[in-house]
């Protein structure tokens, strides 16, 4: 039989007097199913979930405009630091552009932003990432 305690709602496998926590008293009406107990702990994880999913989404953001004005930075002065002529700057930017391109994938691969938090899988789409389940698990990653 599992126990919550009423202050501070942690769940407690098996009868005691006090929260090992709070230290509140636990009476035998606290007592919840083992189904009750697990959907508690489910609700708490899916609430991490989220959050987890709110901060990779933000820091994805935060990671795409560094990475822009790195790259707009990094051209500019690549090109005017070698005085590198029109047509060959013309023939180069292309070539730029792809490898940031391949460095900004390996970031976004390495650090899971816009990935679903259950499963690590990177949401592609503006769809599949404000969607209410994920796509690839089938679990919920919105409220």
């Amino acid at each position: 039989m599992h126990y919550k305690c009423p202050e501070c709602s942690k769940i407690i496998d098996g009868y005691i007097e006090k929260c090992p926590d709070c230290g509140t008293k636990i009476s035998m009406t606290d007592s919840i199913s083992d189904a009750e107990a697990r959907n508690i702990e489910n609700s708490e994880e899916n609430e991490q979930k989220f959050e987890l999913l709110q901060k990779r989404i933000k820091n994805g953001y935060i990671a795409t405009a560094l990475i822009f004005v790195f790259l707009v930075i990094t051209s500019l002065v690549f090109f005017i630091a070698f005085d590198i002529p029109g047509n060959i700057v013309i023939a180069l930017e292309p070539v730029l552009v792809i490898v940031w391109v391949v460095i900004y994938i390996l970031i976004f691969k390495k650090f899971h932003f816009f990935s679903c938090p259950h499963c690590d899988i990177f949401l592609r789409s503006h769809n599949m990432l404000y969607s209410e389940y994920c796509p690839h698990c089938g679990k919920r990653i919105r409220k």
